[in-house]
């Protein structure tokens, strides 16, 4: 026979029961949800990531050059956007094979990303060209930070100053293009300022 302070200890052990299994559960669910935000970031970041050189991809970079070129127009700052494209990379190519290509793409974007600062960005615009943004600066400032970059590495760099948030980042981006082909056209591996 069951006493009454049996029946009561059996339902509190139930109710202590449930409340552990529901804590485990709900401890299940911290650590998916761990998980999952953990999945999240990382397919975030190799989403925005170019494969082979690990810079920003195009999408990426042109994302974070509109929210940066309405960011510094906020607080009137100016920004830099330099495009550079990597010297008679096709030769390295056809001589010695897309892998050493493969390998001087990588070398060049961990040389430049090795001299940006902390609010500076590099990303992979395609092919051998690459794009940098230079937060902070002016006219007087960029073409003494291309040229330290061009020190380091062997390129044709065209630049371009942002004044205000009117420019879209294609616009930008247009401008150091053609600083770019000007740069190409003078005899490569030198810095043009967009004029």
């Amino acid at each position: 026979m069951i006493t009454k302070d049996q029946l009561v200890f059996s339902q509190i052990a139930e109710e202590v029961a449930t409340v552990i299994n529901k804590s485990q559960l709900f401890q299940e669910l911290l650590d998916n949800n761990k998980f999952l935000v953990r999945q999240a970031e990382q397919l975030k970041e190799v989403a925005n990531c170019d494969a082979l050189t690990g810079g920003l991809n195009r999408g990426a970079f042109m994302v974070t050059l509109a929210r940066q070129i309405r960011a510094s127009a906020a607080v009137g700052k100016t920004l830099g956007v330099i495009m550079a494209d990597i010297d008679h990379l096709k030769e390295v190519n056809d001589t010695n094979g897309h892998a050493a290509g493969d390998l001087a793409l990588r070398e060049f974007t961990h040389r430049l990303s090795s001299a940006l600062r902390q609010n500076d960005y590099l990303g992979r615009y395609g092919g051998e060209e690459f794009l940098i943004l230079i937060d902070d600066t002016n006219a007087d400032a960029l073409p003494k930070i291309a040229e330290r970059f061009r020190s380091i590495i062997t390129a044709s760099l065209g630049l371009a100053v942002v004044t205000d948030a009117a420019k879209s980042a294609q616009a930008v981006v247009a401008v150091a293009d053609g600083a770019l082909y000007a740069a190409k056209g003078g005899g490569r591996n030198r810095c043009v300022l967009a004029g």
